[in-house]
């Protein structure tokens, strides 16, 4: 294939514009779609003692597969859909947005999607053993800003206790999405060697 490959998200780029589909508008809806959906289902771990959603390794993964463009700019339509209170988005409105956890949690989303998608740019998401630090990374932003935006008005600071809690789900986030993106790249080199992939 003559078309250069960087991302897992070019493959998809390259076949929308083939099929004269607004690529800009399709990746803002699909990001969208994602980050909506991977925010209302949740899951109880019965370690931790809290819900857990996946929602913070679909924000690295929009980063890692389509680049910091996409990820910037479906989180930040996100935040703005939460901030008016748009009806698919549980919790959502001024009020909720103006909660210091949940601002901290919201605006980590933006680092982690620049940090997994800055290390994706050198290939990091292509092999297993660099794609679990690179997940480690980016998903720990979200976590720690939730952390100093709760703690921030309180007399005692604890940075290490307020994000231990959350361990044991970003481990989790970091293996799932480690072997998907390692799936995936073996299918895209499957079918980029195919004459179909031309």
């Amino acid at each position: 294939m003559d078309k250069d490959i960087r991302l897992l998200g070019d493959i998809v780029k390259y076949k929308l514009a083939d099929w004269n589909i607004p690529v800009r508008t399709y990746l803002l809806l699909e990001s969208l779609l994602l980050l909506i959906l991977s925010g209302e289902i949740s899951f109880l771990l019965p370690f931790v003692q809290s819900e857990v959603t996946l929602q913070p390794l679909v924000v690295a993964l929009l980063g890692v597969v389509y680049g910091y463009q996409v990820g910037v700019r479906g989180v930040a339509v996100y935040i703005l859909l939460f901030a008016v209170g748009f009806p698919l988005i549980s919790g959502a409105g001024w009020a909720d947005l103006c909660h210091p956890a949940k601002l901290g949690y919201l605006i980590g989303f933006f680092p982690c999607t620049l940090i997994a998608a800055s290390l994706a740019t050198f290939h990091w998401d292509r092999r297993l053993y660099l794609s679990i630090p690179m997940l480690l990374v980016s998903l720990v932003c979200i976590p720690f800003l939730q952390a100093i935006f709760t703690n921030i008005w309180k007399s005692s600071f604890d940075l290490i206790g307020a994000i231990s809690w959350s361990f044991i789900p970003i481990l989790l986030q970091v293996f799932l999405g480690a072997s998907l993106l390692s799936i995936l790249w073996k299918a895209a080199e499957g079918y980029l060697e195919s004459p179909k992939g031309e």
